[in-house]
């Protein structure tokens, strides 16, 4: 079995060879080998000074990539990591360290220490605050499950007023600010109710998808509890909906054709109680749901943890 440091270096050979493609040619050589290779006009990497780009092809930015990949896979907490952010931070250091260092193994290890660096810079806590279709009810005004918090939208722009105004004082452009928050305040006035959660430190993809993996997971509990068929268009604001909150049609009988129009209150229909009974006719369902969302919150999500979150979204997609 070839281990990574063999197969990284046998990549960072294909990237050299790729960059050799380029030397020596002139704007006109250049011009003319882009026209016959329009696939490598997008790829380069950055100059060792910093300033400006060094072309190279298609397959030296594969390489760089399988590098990546390789590397993510290998470390501890790979859910951290975007093997996209770690690429494009190899791509800025890879020209310096090739010219600074005697060989290949130090130019490699040099390139991963300095991009891993790079890209753990842009870790972090995240909150996100997602727009959702979760009931019909606009109370309690906070349910809380494990790391996840709903809220009306109302009571979350209320809740969070001197977040915005402090958003507002700080940007570069307070019309612009305030453009941004009438924008996400019209959007969610189609999705009722908020959907917080809480990720551990990480990359800024990586803790985006796994906030959308714990929301849509509580939103698929509480379905679950509801087991209403109505209550198969809760979700996620920017999921795909199986039944729209409004659709217009066209439906032809006997040749003749017909608009028929579809108007629908978003989420389950529940009563303003929906929580409490929840809570009170199934406590042990709601404390290992908040178990389970815990746990798909986690740096480290577990094999069976995984198997339970993907269950009930199949189930979802089922209804």
């Amino acid at each position: 079995m070839r281990s990574d440091t063999d197969s990284h270096a046998e990549d960072f050979q294909r990237i050299v060879r790729e960059l050799e493609v380029f030397v020596g040619l002139d704007f006109p050589q250049l011009r003319e080998y882009y026209r016959t290779h329009e696939e490598d006009q997008m790829c380069d990497v950055a100059r060792a000074d910093g300033k400006g780009m060094v072309p190279c092809t298609r397959d030296a930015v594969r390489a760089i990539v399988s590098i990546a990949e390789r590397r993510v896979a290998s470390l501890a907490n790979p859910n951290d990591y975007s093997v996209s952010d770690l690429a494009e931070a190899m791509r800025r250091h890879l020209v310096r360290a090739m010219i600074e260092e005697k060989s290949d193994e130090a130019i490699i290890q040099r390139v991963l220490r300095q991009s891993r660096e790079e890209t753990e810079k842009t870790h972090a806590e995240r909150v996100f605050h997602f727009p959702c279709v979760l009931v019909s009810s606009r109370n309690p005004e906070t349910v809380s499950m494990g790391p996840v918090e709903f809220r009306p939208l109302a009571v979350f722009m209320k809740s969070r007023k001197d977040s915005f105004d402090e958003y507002i004082r700080s940007g570069h452009d307070e019309t612009s600010s305030r453009v941004w928050i009438e924008r996400f305040e019209k959007y969610g006035e189609s999705y009722p109710w908020i959907a917080s959660v809480r990720i551990p430190s990480c990359g800024r993809d990586n803790s985006q998808a796994g906030a959308e993996t714990v929301a849509e997971t509580a939103i698929n509990l509480i379905r679950l509890f509801l087991g209403a068929g109505h209550a198969r268009d809760m979700r996620l604001a920017h999921s795909v909906s199986r039944s729209p909150t409004n659709y217009d049609f066209v439906v032809e009988t006997q040749g003749q054709f017909d608009l028929w129009a579809t108007r629908s209150v978003p989420g389950a229909i529940v009563d303003d109680t929906w929580c409490d009974a929840m809570r009170m006719r199934a406590p042990e369902f709601w404390s290992r749901a908040e178990r389970l969302l815990e746990a798909t919150a986690r740096e480290h999500v577990s094999e069976m943890v995984s198997r339970v979150v993907d269950g009930l979204r199949v189930r979802r997609s089922n209804l």
